[in-house]
């Protein structure tokens, strides 16, 4: 979806776009995909609320198929990949689930403009300003 086309130059998503389809992009890491769904099947607050997904029960072939995978040989965070033909619902489980958690962000830096920068003279910025002699004056003077 996101490569471009020979023929056209542009990419599936964008070819949908142009039509009124708009596609969001998901992460394909598996591993953070398996944790987010496992996160959304946890149970929100406390262990007697419901879960993140609620999965209905005319979604037989995903509850059926969930139960059957398998945590990957090699790497226990990773689900199995065989048998193949249950992995396509799961997968598509994985996709919704990692597009449905946000992405850590760097907070935005504070604006805090440069001694110098804010339209200030740079010794106005730094020693204050020109020295108020009043403060010297005594008395009647």
């Amino acid at each position: 979806m996101w490569n471009r086309q020979k023929d056209s130059g542009k990419n599936m998503a964008e070819l949908f776009a142009q039509n009124g389809v708009g596609l969001l992009r998901a992460s394909n890491n598996r591993v953070q995909g398996w944790a987010a769904e496992k996160e959304m099947l946890k149970p929100l607050r406390g262990e007697k609320d419901r879960p993140g997904l609620l999965v209905t029960s005319n979604c037989r072939a995903l509850i059926r198929n969930i139960m059957l995978i398998q945590h990957d040989e090699k790497n226990p965070s990773d689900c199995a990949t065989e048998p193949h033909n249950i992995t396509h619902i799961n997968d598509a489980l994985r996709y919704f689930c990692i597009t449905r958690t946000l992405g850590a962000q760097l907070p935005e830096a504070a604006e805090d403009p440069m001694p110098g920068e804010a339209n200030e003279d740079y010794d106005e910025e730094m020693t204050g300003g020109e020295m108020d002699m009043s403060y010297l004056s005594y008395g009647g003077e």
